[in-house]
């Protein structure tokens, strides 16, 4: 699968089916999925069925998605990240989730920039929003990190979340090639 943007130490393809039994993994997890208002996969088929949607309900549709995400050291994939287009409110956000193992290593913001980077440089976009639960600090310090500036509580999906927004073009910083 081709790689459509790469940091120092990661790069990002779009999800393929190949990719459903490590989704499923991360989805399974807790730990990783308590703060995103989204359900689990109950089996790997499902999460394959997941994927192949994907293809069309997503990248073939707006151009872009999701993407998962490659520690380029061992060739793992440490989870995914990038932009969706929500037509309900004309907005793309980025978001962002990883296997626990990969947290607090710096991956969420290096993954954000770069995201950050093909939004303006390749989608032409001059605007991205974002949004985490007020509980997950972690998320939030990700996302002030790349520049994201909180606007306030906005609710979606039955959640109130803490809703942020970054004009473009920033300085993408040391991470990007």
């Amino acid at each position: 699968m081709k790689t459509l943007l790469e940091t120092e130490r990661l790069y990002f393809k779009n999800f393929h089916p190949e990719d459903c039994e490590e989704m499923f993994l991360l989805n399974a997890d807790w730990n990783v999925l308590k703060y995103t208002g989204d359900a689990i996969f109950h089996t790997i088929a499902e999460a394959r069925k997941f994927f192949e949607d994907y293809q069309i309900n997503t990248y073939q549709k707006y151009g872009f998605g999701r993407m998962t995400t490659i520690l380029k050291e061992t060739n793992e994939v440490i989870g995914w990240c990038g932009l969706k287009y929500h037509p309900e409110e004309s907005e793309v956000d980025l978001g962002y989730r990883f296997h626990k193992r990969f947290w607090n290593k710096a991956y969420g913001t290096e993954a954000g920039l770069a995201c950050l980077w093909y939004a303006y440089e390749e989608l032409n976009l001059t605007e991205i929003v974002a949004y985490a639960m007020r509980e997950n600090i972690g998320s939030c310090r990700v996302l002030e990190k790349c520049g994201f500036e909180f606007v306030g509580m906005k609710e979606k999906f039955e959640v109130n979340w803490k809703y942020y927004k970054i004009d473009l073009p920033i300085d993408y910083n040391p991470f990007l090639h």
